[in-house]
């Protein structure tokens, strides 16, 4: 049986040992394109990691995923976002990606409903997506 006051030794050299403190932002993508130095500005309120949030674009009822399609912003084009992530990566900052479904007329994802079938469509078509953010990821050390 472990004892508590071990989880507790652990868990707090875990904080003391590996911890960084991350002053993270999240960028939502941008109708327009971004100043050559973004980062530069960020480095005003210390920021070290950055968040990149694509947008997946879903009409309401349907199982279908678009993304960069004509309803995208600046921000939201794989090409675009590399530009962020190498001046991000240029100035010494860290950067992830968090994709996220938008429902045209609806806003949050949250209450989707499909039938059997819907739901085996979506699910075939946001693993095809998340694979390929993965790949980008990987790509472009995010």
């Amino acid at each position: 049986m472990i004892k508590i006051s071990t989880i507790l030794f652990f868990c707090g050299f875990a904080l003391v040992g590996f911890a960084q403190k991350i002053n993270g932002v999240n960028l939502v993508s941008s109708k327009n394109s971004f100043n050559k130095n973004i980062t530069k500005s960020l480095e005003k309120i210390n920021v070290n990691y950055i968040a990149l949030t694509p947008y997946l674009l879903m009409k309401e009822g349907s199982p279908k995923i678009h993304y960069e399609t004509i309803g995208n912003y600046w921000g939201d084009y794989r090409i675009n976002m590399k530009k962020i992530i190498l001046d991000a990566h240029s100035s010494g900052k860290k950067t992830m990606l968090k994709p996220h479904i938008f429902i045209e007329n609806v806003g949050w994802a949250g209450t989707l409903s499909f039938n059997a079938k819907n739901w085996n469509i979506w699910e075939a078509n946001f693993a095809e997506k998340m694979l390929a953010f993965a790949k980008f990821a990987e790509e472009n050390n995010v």
